[in-house]
């Protein structure tokens, strides 16, 4: 197969194969933890390490699951009870005792290393989908009780890093949290086959607002849409492949962001 749906293909082969292993891959930027078990997927919103303590990138595996986790202070000493807020930092609303039967906790093994970070329940709800903790990724209890039923030790486990995610309804830029040096109009690039039929102009401009700090949406209505101009017509208008046409239009797009 050759030119763009050769690149089709072998993107939803690579996409059967990932698939087929049991695995856990949390994106650190969308706060999402992604769990695929016999080629079921379950998605959850979580939150993770803040920036001057961040969750560490890499991969590796879940190495333990922790019987009878308890959270402790830095002195060691055992906290009974837990804040609950309107809001990350808002009004106070109750506080309550921690249900530790209800508590569940999992080792990350990142890059070869075991440093304390884990995947654990938060009794406090308001901080999920922000960069709070110190280098744990926490989940809602009731999520953190499936996935930790659902989980082998030894599973497989990514921690990554991807500002520019697609999922069923169009694109998101994430804000860049943990603020590194990272090129957004690379990871275009890395995607230019799934990016093809994509409004590279809509593209740009979201570009330019993320490199403000902000988080940027882009539904799929926005961008060009197949079944309206046609591969076709697109072979005809600009007299080459479609892949072809928006890789040369994101080479000029690279130089004015």
């Amino acid at each position: 197969m050759k030119g763009w749906k050769g690149a089709l293909a072998m993107l939803f082969l690579y996409a059967n194969v990932a698939l087929a292993a049991d695995s856990i891959v949390i994106n650190i930027p969308s706060f999402t933890l992604t769990h695929t078990k016999d080629g079921k997927i379950n998605k959850y919103s979580c939150r993770v390490g803040k920036k001057s303590t961040p969750t560490k990138i890499g991969t590796g595996k879940v190495y333990v699951k922790i019987k009878n986790p308890v959270f402790r202070d830095d002195k060691g000493v055992k906290y009974t009870h837990s804040t609950i807020r309107k809001s990350r930092g808002g009004k106070f609303l109750k506080r309550i005792k921690i249900p530790y039967e209800l508590i569940k906790s999992m080792g990350m093994e990142i890059n070869g290393r075991r440093d304390g970070q884990m995947i654990h329940s938060t009794t406090n709800p308001e901080t999920i989908g922000y960069a709070h903790s110190n280098g744990c990724v926490g989940l809602v209890i009731k999520d953190m009780l499936k996935l930790e039923k659902e989980t082998e030790v030894n599973t497989n486990l990514a921690t990554t890093y991807k500002i520019l995610v697609k999922n069923e309804e169009g694109y998101t830029f994430w804000r860049n949290i943990y603020g590194k040096e990272i090129s957004v109009t690379k990871e275009i690039e890395e995607r230019i086959a799934d990016l093809w039929k994509a409004d590279i102009d809509v593209i740009r401009k979201a570009i330019i607002k993320h490199k403000k700090g902000e988080k940027v949406y882009i539904p799929f209505k926005e961008l060009y849409k197949q079944e309206k101009r046609g591969l076709k017509d697109i072979k005809n208008k600009y007299k080459e492949k479609p892949d072809n046409y928006y890789k040369n239009k994101f080479k000029k797009l690279k130089n004015k962001v």
